[in-house]
């Protein structure tokens, strides 16, 4: 049963507020969130590698509510614990009320109405989700690691709509977003590039990519925002940076700032 903790704030300055939602080594630590409203967010937390009477104990994650109340005080609340998984992305469906996130080869998701509260929804067999992004019809857009494509799916109908090749062969996909126009961009992790859908209701729809001139110099780009100007926005794990790429210029800039 879901239990709320009420934590102060850590640090306030006029830019940030950070929240405290670890309390000690042993606790669960934040890993990936996604905003609900300006008053809640949904966070994955995890526990790895606790030593209990010298056996190692699984890897765990929790599913926390975490709202900012009266007074400006959070209000932190689990509402499922997980078992040897960690989600490697969560995302708010506002239109569903679901908070969807991906465990081992499952995308599954979580409603306070729905008896058991998760519900598995998909199961990708060796696909190895890693990342999603919701489009403006409601569908989810999913990076699958090991079958090296990108899979469309209609939660309101159920149905997998399509699945997309890439242009490189083994290309290591992680982060996915939704750009303003409603097209699907992409990391290219191992070959340094950012891929783009057009999507279509056929299943010949445009995939293509873009690479960095050799004056720009990216080694392991991860996750993807894109700005209301159509800028595709990077992390760089490889090189402590960040970037972004213009589709409309063809303008590649990158920013280092120590780690990322």
């Amino acid at each position: 049963m879901a239990s709320n903790v009420i934590l102060g704030s850590s640090s306030t300055n006029p830019y940030v507020t950070t929240f405290r939602i670890s309390q000690n080594s042993s606790d669960f630590t934040p890993f990936v969130l996604y905003p609900a409203s300006n008053k809640t967010v949904w966070i994955v937390t995890i526990k790895e590698g606790n030593i209990v009477g010298n056996v190692v104990e699984p890897p765990k994650a929790q599913i926390v509510n975490f709202t900012v109340g009266a007074g400006d005080k959070p209000i932190v609340t689990p509402v499922i614990t997980l078992v040897e998984a960690i989600p490697s992305d969560i995302v708010y469906d506002h239109n569903l009320t679901r908070v969807w996130f991906l465990e081992n080869n499952s995308l599954a998701y979580y409603k306070s109405t729905t008896p058991g509260n998760m519900t598995v929804e998909l199961t990708f067999t060796g696909g190895s989700p890693q990342y999603m992004t919701i489009d403006n019809k409601e569908r989810i857009w999913i990076t699958l690691l090991g079958t090296n494509q990108i899979v469309e799916y209609d939660p309101i109908g159920k149905t997998l709509v399509n699945s997309y090749n890439v242009p490189v062969a083994n290309a290591s996909l992680q982060g996915v977003t939704t750009g303003p126009d409603g097209t699907i961009w992409f990391a290219e992790t191992t070959a340094k590039r950012i891929g783009h859908i057009t999507p279509c209701l056929t299943g010949s729809c445009n995939v293509t990519d873009y690479g960095p001139p050799p004056s720009v110099e990216i080694t392991f780009p991860i996750q993807l925002a894109v700005d209301r100007g159509g800028v595709v926005w990077f992390t760089d794990h490889g090189r402590g940076q960040f970037g972004s790429f213009n589709p409309l210029t063809g303008e590649w800039r990158v920013f280092g700032i120590g780690y990322c």
